[in-house]
């Protein structure tokens, strides 16, 4: 899925040990499985089908700033790394707020004794 030249050599350049044939086809679907929820719960557009994404991709990306902190203190940091981890910075904290906002609200529409204050 991807190329071994495009994945050990941008995405994960020296010193970091390069992937394996099927460490990158593993990957890659694993990237396209991913891509393909998103899309779904993008057009679906409901919080129901958002909720089923973003369950899964919080904590993979959190494992993942995990093992990026890992991999920069033992190989040093190749700047894709440290784009990585800023991008997480920005996407973890959205996505607790949405799901944190969203939850509310569809936990509110479901309670029939929410009244509203006026």
């Amino acid at each position: 899925m991807f190329s071994d030249e495009l994945w050990n050599g941008f995405f994960w350049p020296d010193p970091l040990p390069p992937f394996s044939e099927l460490g990158l086809q593993l990957g890659g679907a694993a990237y396209l499985a991913t891509a393909i929820a998103a899309i779904y719960a993008l057009k679906v557009g409901t919080w129901e089908s958002a909720r089923v994404y973003l369950a899964y991709s919080f904590p993979y990306i959190v494992m993942a700033v995990v093992v990026t902190l890992i991999t920069i203190a033992e190989h040093g940091g190749a700047p894709i790394g440290w784009l990585y981890l800023l991008l997480s910075a920005f996407y973890l904290p959205i996505v607790a707020y949405t799901w944190r906002r969203e939850s509310r609200a569809a936990s509110r529409a479901a309670s029939p004794e929410v009244q509203v204050r006026q």
